[in-house]
């Protein structure tokens, strides 16, 4: 009978554990990015109201109210990484990318299926003229046609093999492509191609007509011709950029953009060009593609890398950022949300980004009011906020992050951590202890005299923790006039103290060290995080508003951590990719966010489900790519990746054209979890690509060498 009951136990004991480790219940699930990283690189106008967009990682992105909302869905066909987009009407499209992919809808993006176009080469354009009729071109002179919508593609060529990045028809006849050796010409649907322009590096053209069109160069050279493409002639377009796309209304008025955070307007048919500044912080942004439906020139779209997308409605004279990342060389520090849509974070380099619409579009806050490193936000209310950081900054604005005014702290230490418990009280914690202020900052005061205080909590406008180093635990119960010394029973910095009444709290630190007090911190436990050994350091603690069981710890390692029980259990949550996370909020019960180093945004909308700290298995369950530790790098980096049983895998590494310029791994793998360095020493700083082979399954990502 034992017997029986035994094997019944194990062979339950696997179901459950077969089940809460299938795919779709693994706790990733729970926490997804919202800094929008993917590349946008094409950009197609359907009508006045829908355009489209393909992107990095076979992201689409789509809006149906000319631009002032986007959705940014991953297809369901193929996950590469995806370089154009082409619709012949508002319901069929297409869209390429690398390793020879070919999708298509028919139901404006909301399905797509996979057309094989009879190459493996990376295809980096596609234009169609109709549902029918259509060109693909890419890598290795590749060029492909189609007369049936894709279900059957036919090789046509230049006689070159040498990379092809844009294609154009004018007509069903005439089409121009453009690419590595310079600029080929048609006028028969591409039966036949000749040279038009021997010019290396040209990376886009355009035609308003049969006759007048230009091309973008590299280093900054434009040609301009009027009879067709039979003679081209230089303008100075006077930048030493790449112009990776080109936009004209008509025979005076168009743009360039390309590199370098390049935007330039013509409205003299290029004899002049003049430079538009984007409103783009990043000096190394890339755009990738301008377009516009409006025949007076006034509203324009620019997409670019990293998740840019600008929009202008006068011409140019403005530029609007619409959807965009954080640069991912911002390390955030802090997160703060007054509601479910509103929140802001702050990082180095006196970066100050804020979202209204729940981390979909972030915008600079405060361009340049300090270049100091920045640590805390806090606000008060909507309008209400501060901001602590190193050098004695704090920083607060009364109108939602509009305008922010510099505050004398009196200080030049290091400040860590920023609480108000109305708009005019508030405290700091800092290197020299902790200062206060009664009048919203007007003033501030020392309110504790004691070296590297981390974390500054009160529950009332009377009582207060704080925490600092080497085991430091003080309470108030005056405002911060007096404090008495507490025992935590460790000698770890507490980096955040957090309280939700006046006798329960956390506090938790370096060393995996996390403790709980229900007396107000006469006596304090220690609790256990479920990762063993005492090299993590847990950054931040944050309590649910609705139930005081409930708590969440950010922390480094890629780990974030939930209780439902005042701490007797911690489930950690796997986050996808790898970050180091430093701060951790919840807007409300189910929605929370977390921030990190290289610009890293994760988002919750369930609660950070977790299923009881299942782990992964020692054999995979699928095949995964990982993301690339540390992103940027210089020079080296490490690129994780597992496959679920053996076969051969291949790893290479692309710049940014798609030339291969290393190759990590090929060989025969049995299933496992891997690793492998990439060392960026003997190459340039810039994007490249990496991209894994396994059977008939690939995968490709970014990363950014920065020396």
């Amino acid at each position: 009978m034992r017997t029986k009951l035994s094997s019944y136990l194990i062979t339950l004991l696997s179901i459950i554990i077969i089940f809460f480790s299938s795919d779709n219940l693994f706790p990733q699930s729970s926490w997804f990015s919202i800094n929008n990283s993917e590349d946008i690189n094409g950009l197609d106008f359907v009508s006045s109201s829908v355009v489209y967009g393909a992107g990095g990682n076979g992201y689409i992105f789509k809006s149906t109210d000319s631009g002032n909302s986007w959705e940014k869905n991953i297809n369901n066909a193929s996950a590469s990484y995806l370089w154009s987009v082409s619709f012949a009407d508002e319901q069929t499209g297409w869209a390429v990318g690398n390793s020879g992919t070919v999708i298509r809808t028919t139901d404006g993006g909301d399905t797509w299926t996979q057309q094989y176009a009879g190459t493996n080469f990376n295809l980096i354009d596609v234009h169609f003229i109709n549902n029918l009729t259509g060109w693909i071109a890419g890598h290795n002179g590749t060029v492909r046609k189609t007369t049936n919508g894709g279900t059957s593609w036919f090789t046509q060529t230049t006689g070159n093999l040498d990379n092809i990045f844009e294609i154009r028809f004018i007509d069903s006849e005439t089409g121009y492509l453009s690419g590595d050796a310079g600029i080929f010409r048609t006028t028969n649907g591409g039966d036949v191609w000749s040279v038009s322009l021997n010019e290396p590096w040209v990376y886009s053209v355009d035609f308003i007509n049969a006759y007048t069109g230009w091309a973008g160069v590299r280093f900054g050279k434009i040609y301009k011709t009027i009879n067709g493409g039979n003679t081209w002639t230089p303008q100075n377009s006077g930048t030493g950029a790449t112009y990776y796309s080109m936009k004209f209304i008509n025979e005076n008025t168009g743009w360039a953009v390309g590199d370098y955070n390049t935007i330039i307007k013509t409205t003299n048919s290029g004899i002049n060009w003049s430079t538009q500044i984007s409103g783009v912080a990043n000096s190394l942004a890339k755009f990738s593609r301008i377009d516009t439906y409006d025949e007076a020139g006034n509203i324009c779209w620019i997409a670019g890398f990293e998740g840019t997308l600008l929009k202008t409605e006068n011409g140019g004279a403005n530029w609007e950022t619409y959807f965009s990342s954080i640069p991912l060389y911002a390390d955030l520090w802090s997160v703060y949300f007054t509601d479910d849509m509103t929140g802001w974070t702050a990082g180095s380099g006196g970066s100050i980004y804020k979202t209204t619409n729940g981390g979909n579009q972030w915008k600079i806050s405060g361009q340049g009011i300090v270049n100091d490193l920045l640590i805390d936000v806090f606000f008060a209310d909507q309008n209400n906020g501060w901001i602590v950081g190193h050098n004695g900054r704090i920083i607060r604005t009364v109108s939602g992050g509009e305008a922010w005014q510099i505050q004398n702290s009196g200080t030049f230490d290091n400040l860590f951590n920023v609480f108000f418990i109305d708009n005019n009280t508030g405290w700091v914690a800092g290197d020299n202890g902790i200062i206060r202020t009664v009048n919203g900052g007007a003033n501030w005061t020392s309110s504790l005299n004691y070296p590297w205080m981390y974390s500054v909590f009160f529950i009332n406008e009377n009582t207060g923790w704080a925490g600092g180093r080497f085991g430091k635990l003080v309470k108030t119960t005056n405002g911060g006039n007096t404090w008495t010394d507490q025992q935590g029973g460790t000698g770890a910095t507490y980096y955040s103290v957090k309280f939700s009444d006046e006798n329960k709290g956390w506090a938790v630190g370096d060393y995996n060290t996390i403790i709980r007090t229900e007396n107000g911190g006469l006596n304090w436990t220690q609790q256990s995080s479920g990762i063993p050994g005492t090299n993590l350091k847990l950054s931040e603690i944050h309590i649910a508003k609705n139930d005081d069981r409930t708590a969440y710890i950010s922390s480094y390692n890629n780990y974030i951590f939930k209780t439902t029980n005042s701490g007797a259990n911690w489930y950690k949550t796997v986050i996808p990719g790898y970050s180091d996370f430093n701060s951790i909020y919840f807007s409300s019960d189910n929605i929370g966010y977390a921030v990190g180093y290289y610009a890293r945004i994760m988002k919750t909308s369930n609660g950070g489900v977790t299923f009881a700290g299942i782990e992964y298995s020692s054999i995979p369950g699928s095949f995964s790519l990982g993301q690339n530790y540390p992103n940027p790098f210089n020079p080296k980096t490490v690129i994780k990746y597992q496959v679920p049983a053996s076969g051969n895998v291949s790893l290479k590494v692309y710049d940014i054209i798609g030339n291969e310029i290393a190759v990590l791994v090929d060989k025969l793998h049995n299933a496992g979890s891997y690793s492998v360095e990439f060392n960026g020493n003997n190459f340039s700083s810039g994007i490249y690509f990496y991209r894994i082979q396994y059977g008939n399954i690939s995968d490709t990502k970014k990363m950014m060498l920065i020396k």
